[in-house]
């Protein structure tokens, strides 16, 4: 049997070499823009997205008003353009963000699916660590498939695919409740990429996605051994803390460091691949 756990580069701020280009991201790295500046040259289109933004006339919308006139929209403005300041993103985006969310505060007053306190730890929990792996992803070159492991209400994998809809996403959930939050989601959104299954981690299959994620459920060891077997290509761990180091026999292909942009919490994103792997990603 092949180890499930992992090595760190010596390095994680340098490129590494392969067939297809991977990239790890200096440590500390994070480009902040003022929304000012900024705002309106992310709101005026999306990468690839059939929907730009338009007045009535079929003419490009001046989105900076548009983009504070709203607390949710101030808050998703921010967190996009602090992480990824150089992506474009649609007004439907944003709207399929927000109803996403309202969702989520409505059934939340019912059952337990998150425990943020203020609105703006909402919008960091949900949305920023999403935003940080749709960069990643674009960074590296896009796989098709992924699973989220323990979703809960949808965080990361949910937003990944708001965000990008071409991605094909399965959000695995073992609690009855938040799965039928997760398929009321998909059918009111027509998120038609995603599918969701009621499942711990040990009953999903092998090698079922290209790259698997699990934002808080397992500690870090945990998610390797469990995890790895999920994915073809890489396995992602969303950490709270930076002195993590994975061991033994993988490869670490992107290391960031951040920062969740309205409440200030500490990040780290770090995916790891398996050694023999590495000429496929």
């Amino acid at each position: 049997m092949e180890s499930q756990s992992c090595r760190s580069q010596q390095s994680p701020a340098r490129e590494v070499s392969g067939a297809a280009r991977k990239v790890i991201v200096p440590e500390k790295t994070l480009v902040r823009q003022e929304l000012s500046n900024g705002t309106a040259h992310h709101l005026q289109g999306s990468i690839g997205s059939p929907y730009p933004l338009t007045g009535r006339r079929g003419k490009a919308r001046d989105m900076t008003t548009q983009a504070t006139e709203t607390p949710e929209i101030s808050r998703i403005a921010k967190i996009t353009g602090e992480l990824f300041p150089a992506h474009q993103w649609t007004q439907a985006t944003y709207s399929t963000l927000i109803n996403w969310l309202d969702l989520l505060r409505q059934w939340n007053r019912k059952i337990d699916l998150t425990a943020a306190r203020t609105d703006d730890e909402l919008f960091d929990l949900f949305l920023a660590d999403a935003v940080v792996l749709h960069r990643a992803r674009l960074e590296l070159g896009p796989s098709s498939q992924w699973v989220d492991v323990g979703s809960g209400a949808g965080a990361p994998g949910l937003a990944m695919a708001i965000l990008d809809p071409s991605l094909h996403i399965e959000l695995a959930e073992p609690n009855v409740k938040r799965v039928a939050f997760l398929r009321q989601v998909i059918g009111r959104l027509g998120l038609t990429s995603v599918t969701v299954r009621r499942a711990r981690a040990e009953e999903l299959p092998a090698a079922m996605a290209d790259d698997a994620v699990s934002r808080a459920t397992f500690a870090p060891e945990s998610w390797l051994a469990q995890g790895l077997p999920l994915a073809t290509q890489r396995l992602w761990m969303l950490l709270a803390r930076e002195s993590w180091v994975p061991s033994s026999e993988c490869t670490v292909v992107y290391d960031r460091t951040y920062q969740w942009p309205l409440t200030q919490v500490n990040r780290r994103v770090i995916a790891v691949a398996r050694a023999h792997s590495q000429s496929d990603l």
